[in-house]
C-alpha cells in the first residue's frame, strides 16, 4: 500500500472515475485527487454533498445532500465549472441515483425506482414497492429487490412491465 492523499477531515462519500481519478468529499466541499499524481488534491466545490456517481465523460457527478438529518436532495455537480444544481426539492426521501448515459438518471423515492432526463423536471415511474436495484450496464434491464422476500423483480424500461421469479435455493 502506498498513501495517495493525506486529509485532515473526515470524508464522507468517495467515487472514482474512468481514468481513475479520485473524487471525494467532507464536510465542507468536494475534492479531485487526480491518478496522475502530478498534482494533489483540488477543492472543486464547496457544500456538503455525498457523491453517488459519475458521468462516462467525467464531467458531471450526481450526489445528496444532507443539511438537515431530515433533507435529502438530489445535486448535479459540473466538474468543469465547479457549480452544482439541485435537481429535486423536499419532501421526497431520494437514494440510489445513477446516471443512465450522460443525460439521465435512475433514482429511487421511497420504495419506487424513477427515471429522469437531467433537462426535464418529469420523471417516469418504472417499478414500486422496491428497497433497492440493480442494473445492466447498458441500463435496459433493471433488477429490483425488496427486503424480507424471496423474488427479485426483472424489468425493462421498453415495456415497463415487471415479472416475479421466485429464488430458488
Amino acid at each position: 500500500f502506498s498513501v495517495l492523499h493525506m486529509h485532515s477531515k473526515e470524508i464522507v462519500s468517495l467515487i472514482t472515475d474512468i481514468s481513475g481519478n479520485i473524487y471525494f468529499s467532507d464536510e465542507d466541499g468536494v475534492y479531485r485527487l487526480y491518478s496522475t499524481k502530478s498534482r494533489d488534491s483540488e477543492k472543486v466545490l464547496d457544500g456538503r454533498y455525498f457523491l453517488q456517481d459519475i458521468t462516462s465523460d467525467s464531467g458531471k457527478i450526481l450526489a445528496l445532500s444532507h443539511e438537515r438529518s431530515s433533507d435529502n436532495n438530489m445535486w448535479l455537480i459540473d466538474l468543469a465549472a465547479g457549480q452544482s444544481e439541485k435537481l429535486s426539492f423536499l419532501p421526497g426521501d431520494y437514494r440510489e441515483p445513477r446516471f443512465r448515459g450522460d443525460n439521465s438518471f435512475s433514482y429511487l423515492e421511497k420504495d419506487s425506482l424513477k427515471f429522469r432526463e437531467l433537462s426535464a423536471s418529469q420523471t417516469v415511474d418504472v417499478l414500486s414497492d422496491l428497497s433497492g436495484y440493480w442494473s445492466t450496464p447498458e441500463h435496459q434491464i433493471f433488477f429490483g429487490y425488496k427486503k424480507d422476500s424471496e423474488g427479485i423483480v426483472f424489468a425493462t424500461l421498453q415495456s415497463k412491465m415487471a415479472r416475479d421469479f421466485e429464488l430458488s435455493l
